[in-house]
C-alpha cells in the first residue's frame, strides 16, 4: 500500500475536492482547505476564533517493520482560539477534530467517509 494511493481515494470524496496538498514526505502528506475566517460565540458564551484554514494530515505508520501491521490515519479539523466565558486569555483548539484509521485503504477511506457525512465546511 503506498501513501500516494491514499491520496487518490481522498480526493473522491466530496467535501475535499478543494483540498490542496503540499510535497509528501516519505510516510506523510499534509493538506489545506481555505475558507472563510469565522468569529462566533458557541452555547456556553465561549469566544471562538476560527481560522480560515481546514488542515488535514495523512500519515503511514510501521511501513517498513515485520512485527507489526501497517496502517494509515488522518485527523482533519479546523485551527483556532477559544476563550473561556468571563476567561480574559485564549488557548488554541482544533474545532470539529476527526481521527480515522484502517489498515487498508478501502477501510480508512470508509471510516473517513463515515465520520465526515454529517460534517460542513463552514
Amino acid at each position: 500500500m503506498e501513501l500516494m494511493d491514499v491520496v487518490k481515494g481522498i480526493k473522491g470524496i466530496e467535501l475535499l475536492k478543494d483540498l490542496v496538498l503540499l510535497e509528501p514526505s516519505e510516510s506523510s502528506q499534509f493538506g489545506t482547505i481555505s475558507v472563510a475566517p469565522r468569529h462566533f460565540k458557541d452555547k456556553n458564551k465561549n469566544e471562538i476564533i476560527l481560522s480560515g484554514t481546514y488542515n488535514l494530515f495523512l500519515a503511514q505508520m510501521y511501513k517498513d517493520r515485520t512485527d507489526m501491521d501497517e496502517f494509515f490515519y488522518i485527523t482533519f479539523g479546523h485551527r483556532g482560539k477559544q476563550r473561556n466565558y468571563r476567561c480574559r486569555s485564549f488557548y488554541d483548539i482544533e474545532y470539529n477534530k476527526i481521527f480515522a484509521s484502517g489498515n487498508t485503504i478501502e477501510k480508512l477511506i470508509s471510516d473517513l467517509n463515515n465520520k465526515l457525512s454529517n460534517y460542513e465546511l463552514k
